[in-house]
This record gives structure tokens, sequence and C-alpha cells, in this order.
């Protein structure tokens, strides 16, 4: 059999197609348990990352043949904290109280530095414009090595040196694996605390404040409740838009599955409801993502299960993109042109042409 044709083959069996308007799937290996899609400045491929069975994979966009598979034996892997420089050359990735550096061509180790001996672990990591990294870093308290410790967001050099002081921010709720709180050029950083209060770290600045959103959630009406369980930060830092859990006896007819809030001042923007034919379900929102140019954003709908797209310049209702058990919607991220939108399910990956 001729090698074209047997490469034909294959890229059928990769390439599941759906029903039209649905998205290109790619399927990866049986045993794969996938965490988040990242994608390359170039656009030419996108990283996989899979926590539970702690490897790394680069495949190309938008086929998805294998480039390099990277196993890791490292401690407390977390698919937020994965990176591509901005020239996309090279990837980051930390473990092992270390940011190890990787060649994207082929997944060569290329470096790493070191964070110190007082990591607990890295959950948020970027490059900056300058090619310098603004980390996410928990690191083990004086007396007790908990997840309870501050958060402290610095800069690194890829030397190896940390510029300035870092910025201490409060122990944060548990959901942080499923937060995007980085601008792409890592300028800001959004963060939750006591689960109505939302912060910013302006790196540039060295500073960052907090705005207390008791009264727009209701949370004085529930103080043991957790009404915020993901975030998101605009490209251009300006707003953070903040998936919202369900609240109990809510008497409204669209109740709030999103809230998009200014950076700057705090004021509520907008508050979102889930698509009509959702509303009368018991619902809650789960991870969220800005396009690039900052006109859509895509919403995950953990119960009921499915994937929701907003369009933010027109007041139209919600595209549901998919529903069901079926539906493939964890963790959506926009490619660099917006052009594409991916979610994950288990061993596939779903491609979303955007409008």
């Amino acid at each position: 059999m001729k090698k074209w044709h047997s490469w034909l083959i294959g890229l059928s069996l990769l390439l599941l197609p759906t029903a039209c308007g649905g998205p290109r799937m790619i399927r990866t290996d049986e045993d794969t348990k996938l965490a988040r899609v990242s994608f390359a400045p170039d656009g030419d491929s996108f990283l996989l990352e899979d926590i539970y069975n702690q490897f790394v994979q680069l495949r190309a966009f938008p086929g998805g043949e294998l480039h390099w598979r990277l196993e890791e034996q490292g401690s407390y892997l977390r698919p937020t904290a994965l990176a591509f420089s901005p020239d996309g050359s090279e990837v980051a990735l930390p473990y092992d109280e270390r940011v190890h550096f990787y060649a994207a061509e082929d997944g060569s180790p290329v470096g790493e530095i070191d964070l110190g001996d007082d990591v607990l672990y890295v959950p948020f990591l970027i490059y900056r414009p300058d090619d310098t990294l603004a980390v996410a870093v928990i690191r083990k308290g004086e007396e007790t090595p908990s997840a309870e410790n501050p958060l402290s967001v610095e800069i690194w050099s890829r030397a190896g040196e940390r510029l300035g002081e870092p910025v201490l921010v409060p122990p944060c709720p548990t959901f942080m694996y499923l937060w995007l709180p980085f601008t792409p050029d890592g300028s800001r950083f959004a963060y939750v605390v006591k689960s109505h209060i939302v912060g910013i770290v302006d790196l540039a600045e060295g500073k960052s404040w907090e705005w207390n959103l008791a009264e727009p959630l209701h949370w004085d009406d529930y103080p043991n409740e957790l009404p915020i369980l993901s975030l998101a930060v605009s490209p251009d830092g300006r707003e953070i838009a903040l998936a919202l859990l369900p609240r109990p006896n809510n008497t409204l007819s669209a109740p709030p599955i999103m809230m998009r809030v200014a950076a700057d001042t705090g004021q509520v923007l907008a508050v979102l409801s889930a698509p009509e034919g959702l509303r009368d379900q018991f619902q809650s929102g789960w991870s969220l993502a800005y396009s690039p140019d900052e006109r859509f954003l895509a919403l995950e709908l953990h119960e009921p299960k499915a994937l929701v797209l907003y369009n933010l310049e027109e007041e139209t209702e919600p595209r549901v993109l998919c529903e069901g058990e079926k539906c493939c919607s964890r963790m959506p991220a926009f490619s660099f042109d917006g052009r594409t939108l991916a979610t994950v399910c288990w061993d596939q990956v779903a491609l979303w042409e955007v409008p």
C-alpha cells in the first residue's frame, strides 16, 4: 500500500466527523484524561496536558498529528501552569520547585530555573513579551506547608533571577485549576478570596486591590455558599468574567450564570444568564474563556453539561454549541487568531469554528 494511502486512512481515523455545524474531533490515546488545550502563537500546533497520567503532548493544528510526548514524574502538575514562549520556540512547565523549559520543535530540555525549596506548587505561569515569566506560586508556610498559604505573584527572568518584590494575595478558594487569571501579556493577575471578593494584581505597578461583590452576588444572604466558581481576565485586563454557582431558593426567571466586572472600579458590567432552553434545569457555570478580540465568552456548564458561546458585542441569545452527556465541553480555549475554540473530554479534543 502506498504511504500516502496509509497516511490518509490514519488521518481519517484521527479526525472524527460530526453532524453539520459540529466540531472537528481529534482522538488521542485511549488512556488519556485530557485537562486543557494550549495553542502555539504561530497557530501550527497545540499542547495537551494530562494531569492524571502526568504527560504533555504537542500535536499539529488542525490535523492533530502527534509531534512529541513528554512524560513527567514531577508533582503538582497543573493544566494552567503550561505556556508557550512569545515566539513559540519553547514551552515552560513547572514541577518539583522548578520551571523546566523544552524546545517546542522536539520536546528536548533546554534549561530550567529554580524557584526555591519552599515551593508547594505553581498553579499559574505565563510568558511576558520581554521573555520574563509571570509566575503565581504557593509557597510553604513557616509552620505548616498548606495550600491555605498566600499566593505569591512574581516575575522571573529566563536566567532564573526573581525581579522585584513578589505581590502576596490571600489564600484562594479551592477551584483554582479552573481559572484563567493572567492577561496574555502577563501584566495583570485576577483572583478570588472569601467567596465574594475579587482582586487584581498589577505587575507593572507592583500593587494589588480588591472589590467586594457581596451585594451583587447576594452573598450576605447565603454566607456559607461559594458563589464564584471560576474566573477569566479579559485580554486587555480591563474586566473579569466570573462563572457562578446557582443560589438556593432563587426566584429569578433568568438566574445569573456569569458576571462581568470592571477590573479598575469593581462595577458590575453585565449579569448573564444561561440560554433560555437550559434555564429550567439545575445549572452550574464551570470554566470560561475570552476570545482574543474580546467579542466572545465561552462557558462550560457543568450541570446540565453544555458548551455555550456568548457574543459580547450583540444582545443576542447565547449560542449552545453542544449539550448532553456526549457534549465535549471541558476547559474552553481560543486559538491566538480567535477563529477556533478548543475543548477537551477525556481522550478527545473538539475544535469549533468561531463565527
